[in-house]
């Protein structure tokens, strides 16, 4: 048998079928011939085994190592041999044993590099696994000092190994964590339990980021000797889900706004139809020049429609190739009106352009948002800056609140020198209806309108902030290639729209002002308009209709039967009808196969629709 010591015990190894490989036996146990071997008897000994039976046995240490090999020998058969036999046959059974003993201690010592090479290998494997892990691995003496750590914890937290062992792993304490926290922590390891929890720590650049662990003490006779953490960054996880529950809040906002715009386009194209109407009359100029305003306030309404209409919704407006440059410079002097007296506002443009694939309109009201927003950070005035660059430097994910993918991106900066935010209100700036702003001054609306903008071209805003330091906002848009030269050509205004020649078009309309104008517009151009509240009511005409009807005009969203239905319907009786549909809606991902007219609209562009699609039947 094979036995060393450790501490106060006797460690034996066997190898016998159906014995555990190590058994442990007090130093201590009064006769254990074990023990007298290892305090240097060599020879025959006589005494107990490790079960307390009387015994014999040849004691011999394996050379160069700490292991002792004990053989033992039958004892009631060398008493028989005592009693039959001269001492020179005793002599001899004792060479015997001797050599045996011998030849016992050599197959020992080549059992015992085998098992020293296995256990090496093992180790080494274990080693490279650690190593070679994702996952964050620590180790601590009693103390909480760290002994090693796994690449894996350099690539999280940014620090080497040699500048972290021997020192606590206090540099990631994020003061995130309460003081609570730390003694439930502590309380269920001194109890000897593994513990399992989730931190919020900070990297070496001072970034935050979330680990889900598990600490567990490793014990050697009965008392604590290291702690082992397994670490694993959990921080994308945690953004995804944030996302995911921001997309869950913005959806029924979505679906509020579109019913709120549809009303509104309704509305405005009622509006700026009877504008156009009295333009195309000989008003005065004084009249004249009220229309006019009256037409620049329906579109610059119209414009904030589909803002609204594309809250919550990705990609809802019409995106162009645009220099940011050129769209900061448009807009100056309204975000100049915007702003107090004591603000001064600094244009920073880039060196070449920026080009960016955005929606114009989501852009202006982008901008606007952040400076209202810089505005309002700053009550006894200051500064807002508004940068513009390109750049392929991406910012930290705990700044955007998302992951952005590395590549060049067209930036624009909107920076106060304000107020500044705590991480607290950082961390929700772009939430919906979030506002540090009293009651009644704000509706917590604009940076989550900035946020949809981003978001619906692919891009992302990010923010940087410090209590006392002001803010800036950095809105990140994929980097587009630069138009050709024919995309900057002077664009001309479109022809006048031409006339009817006396054509029937089904007007389905459930807003009353809205077609009671498409009708004296249609009229006016030279058509027959029949007019109709709901679907049912426009089948009801159209039945009785005894002559051709050369086009319709129906709205989406119609009581009972929508315009989608009705113009299925109308497709099945007359198939030699075009319908255009109307829709006070963001047009949506199946939209691009049917004739679709987004309100508000002017009465040009109604006329212009309405003639292709007399003029489509007449070519058919």
């Amino acid at each position: 048998m094979l036995l060393r010591r450790e501490g106060d015990d006797i460690v034996f190894w066997s190898d016998f079928p159906h014995a555990p490989a190590h058994r442990r036996i007090p130093l201590s146990t009064p006769g254990l011939v074990g023990a007298r071997a290892l305090r240097g008897e060599r020879g025959l000994l006589y005494g107990r085994d490790y079960t307390g039976a009387p015994v014999i046995a040849f004691a011999e240490g394996v050379p160069g190592t700490d292991w002792v090999v004990v053989s033992r020998l039958d004892d009631r058969r060398l008493l028989r041999a005592l009693r039959g036999r001269a001492a020179l046959f005793t002599l001899g059974f004792a060479a015997l044993g001797l050599l045996a003993g011998l030849a016992l201690v050599h197959l020992l010592r080549g059992e015992a590099a085998r098992t020293r090479r296995g256990l090496g290998q093992r180790r080494a494997l274990l080693l490279r696994a650690v190593e070679q892990s994702s996952e964050v691995v620590m180790i601590t003496d009693a103390a909480g000092l760290l002994e090693y750590v796994n690449p894996a914890f350099t690539r999280a937290t940014g620090y080497t190994r040699a500048e972290v062992l021997g020192k606590n792993p206090s540099m990631l304490n994020s003061g995130r964590q309460s003081r609570g926290f730390y003694e439930e922590l502590w309380a269920t390891l001194a109890r000897g339990e593994a513990w399992h929890g989730h931190f919020v720590n900070k990297r070496k650049d001072g970034t935050l980021f979330h680990e889900e662990a598990a600490i567990a003490p490793v014990r050697r006779g009965g008392r604590t000797v290291h702690y082992i953490a397994v670490k694993r960054d959990v921080s994308r996880e945690r953004r995804l889900a944030e996302q995911f529950l921001q997309a869950q809040k913005m959806e029924p906002l979505g679906l509020l706004a579109g019913g709120v715009a549809h009303d509104i386009n309704n509305l405005l194209t009622a509006v700026s139809g009877y504008g156009e109407l009295i333009a195309a009359g000989e008003p005065s100029a004084q009249t004249a020049q009220d229309v006019q305003e009256i037409l620049r306030a329906s579109a610059r309404a119209a414009a904030l429609t589909r803002q609204l209409l594309s809250f919550g919704r990705k990609g809802a407006g019409k995106a162009e190739l645009l220099d940011l440059n050129a769209a900061v410079a448009a807009i100056q002097k309204l975000l100049r009106r915007v702003l107090r007296e004591n603000i001064e506002l600094h244009l920073d443009p880039s060196a070449g352009p920026a080009w960016a694939l955005i929606d114009p309109t989501a852009l202006d009201q982008a901008i606007l948002n952040l400076v209202v927003n810089a505005r309002d950070a700053m009550p006894d005035g200051g500064t807002v800056s508004i940068g513009v660059d390109v750049t392929d430097q991406t910012p930290s994910p705990s700044n955007c609140g998302q992951d952005i993918m590395p590549g060049l991106y067209a930036r624009l900066s909107v920076a106060d020198t304000g107020i500044g935010m705590s991480p607290e209100v950082k961390a929700r700036v772009f939430e919906p209806f979030f506002t540090t702003k009293p009651a009644g001054q704000g509706t917590g609306l604009g940076l989550a309108i900035v946020r949809t903008v981003a978001d619906g071209a692919d891009g992302r805003i990010c923010v940087e902030s410090e209590p006392g330091h002001g803010t800036t906002f950095r809105l990140y848009l994929p980097l587009a290639a630069a138009p050709s030269p024919a995309h900057g050509s002077v664009q001309t205004d479109a022809p006048a729209p031409r006339r009817g020649a006396g054509e029937t078009v089904l007007i389905v309309e459930d807003d009353d002002d809205l077609r009671r104008m498409i009708e004296r517009v249609l009229k006016a151009q030279g058509y027959t308009a029949l007019a109709c509240r709901d679907a049912e009511a426009a089948g009801a005409v159209e039945a009785a209709h005894r002559g051709d009807i050369h086009a319709a005009l129906c709205d989406i969203v119609l009581p009972g039967m929508d315009g989608r239905a009705f113009a299925a319907q109308l497709r099945r009786r007359r198939p030699e009808v075009r319908t255009v549909l109307m829709t006070g809606h963001a047009p949506g991902p199946g939209d691009t196969d049917i004739d679709l007219l987004v309100k508000p609209f002017t009465m040009a562009e109604l006329c212009r629709r309405v003639y292709d699609a007399v003029d489509a039947r007449r070519t058919s």
